[in-house]
């Protein structure tokens, strides 16, 4: 693989991970109902929208946003095997 095409892969990640960084940003915000600036509300919606999920977050519980959240976190986070993690999660999410 070229350096070119390593840094074409590099540009990818970075725009996914930027993503759902604002993802993760908007969602943390509805569950602790925090007020963001104006222009940061516009640019975490844009993002949303371009994901195609702008809409979808209106109408679902605090919990539920938060259990996602937890969710993202522990994969994002999680350098156990598969079914640890998911024991993690319960613990997190208080069903365990």
């Amino acid at each position: 693989m070229s350096i070119d095409a390593m840094r074409e892969v590099a540009h990818r990640l970075l725009v996914s991970t930027g993503a759902l960084a604002a993802f993760g940003a908007v969602l943390q915000q509805r569950i602790d109902s925090v007020p963001v600036s104006q222009e940061l509300e516009v640019r975490l919606m844009e993002v949303l929208r371009i994901l195609g999920i702008d809409e979808e977050l209106e109408g679902v519980s605090t919990e539920a946003l938060a259990t996602l959240l937890a969710e993202i976190r522990l994969r994002a986070y999680s350098e156990t095997g598969r079914e640890e993690a998911s024991a993690a999660f319960l613990v997190v999410v208080g069903k365990q």
